[in-house]
């Protein structure tokens, strides 16, 4: 089966390297076919309807998959008969429908969305539309002078990380990332259900949610008592019991055979000079290093990229995402591999 997967544009490429890595984490053979910053198109074989539900569960920095059902190159002059002609192959299933398109290419077609929608319907006149809850969608995805169509097996619960803000959490802190971002970081580690999950640095437990959430073990530690036990109430009030926290500083934990480690390095007043913040960095690097199985991965995050050098004394660099956070603070998550 060929999916088309909508991506979202919050982060340059996460989107992508987080669809990768679920796919890897729930153990899926896949032959990527194209992709840009807002689509992927992806061969993963016989998949079944159950494997596809479970891989939207764990996704968050995505909008929909579909199964592609047609793709043509289209041109300015002739857009909208080269997407019509090629819609009308199409066999639609029975019962209700309706069209959504998405035009990220604007210069290759003058139709409006909703104008393109519209023409296409047309196609099916035997086919009643329902526009709020219809049997099938068929999707229309135009972008990097393809257009695209696909039906959608469904949508990602984007909603979830919203209500699971900070500032609706039993504790929070005001600098502690998005919950679609955290949970993004964590789908890097390709942590898997059953596994062991720690942050080092958990802080109010940000991580440690989102991978319990996905059926993860979670472990983590932090220096401070009062973040040790506000981690531990977010997790409680999400429903998560298998975790063990612990008030240490980074190179004291105890914990080992993790599977996958996921934390954001502390920065500003945590950390009052370069020099200081070195040592800091490698230890803590070096404390993630003996925590993990051999062949575990491992994602931080970073201050900036003379940071990412220290990393390197200790794991094997893997890729880096420079993401903006808010002001002007941008991170550097890298992900490392034992």
């Amino acid at each position: 089966m060929q999916l088309l997967v909508e991506l979202s544009c919050e982060y340059p490429s996460l989107p992508q390297s987080e669809f990768t890595a679920c796919l890897e984490a729930n153990s899926i053979t896949h032959t990527l076919l194209s992709a840009n910053k807002r689509l992927l198109v992806v061969d993963l074989g016989k998949l079944e309807g159950e494997e596809i539900k479970q891989l939207s569960e764990r996704l968050s920095l995505s909008f929909t998959i579909s199964k592609l059902l047609k793709a043509t190159r289209i041109t300015t002059e002739h857009a909208l008969h080269d997407i019509l002609s090629t819609a009308r192959d199409i066999d639609l299933p029975a019962g209700s429908f309706r069209v959504r398109a998405r035009i990220y290419d604007k210069q290759c077609i003058t139709e409006k969305s909703d104008e393109l929608e519209k023409k296409i319907g047309e196609l099916w006149p035997n086919h009643p539309v329902n526009l709020s809850n219809p049997a099938s969608e068929l999707r229309v995805v135009v972008s990097g002078g393809v257009a695209h169509l696909g039906l959608k097996l469904t949508s990602i619960n984007r909603s979830q990380y919203e209500r699971r803000k900070p500032q609706f959490r039993p504790f929070f802190s005001p600098i502690s990332l998005h919950p679609r971002l955290a949970r993004a970081l964590v789908n890097l580690t390709q942590i898997r259900e059953g596994e062991k999950l720690l942050d080092p640095f958990c802080g109010t437990g940000g991580f440690l949610v989102e991978g319990g959430l996905i059926g993860a073990k979670v472990f983590g530690s932090d220096i401070q008592e009062k973040m040790v036990d506000g981690c531990k109430k977010n997790l409680n009030h999400y429903g998560i019991k298998d975790y063990e926290i612990e008030c240490k500083d980074v190179g004291g934990i105890n914990f080992s055979s993790m599977d996958g480690v996921v934390t954001d390095f502390p920065y500003g007043r945590a950390s009052k000079s370069v020099g200081e913040r070195h040592l800091l960095f490698n230890k803590a690097f070096q404390s993630i290093r003996h925590s993990m199985k051999d062949g575990g991965i491992s994602v931080t995050g970073l201050p900036d990229r003379e940071s990412v050098e220290l990393g390197k004394k200790h794991l094997k660099l893997q890729a880096i995402y420079p993401c903006y956070v808010h002001k002007n603070l941008t991170r550097h998550f890298a992900v490392w591999k034992k």
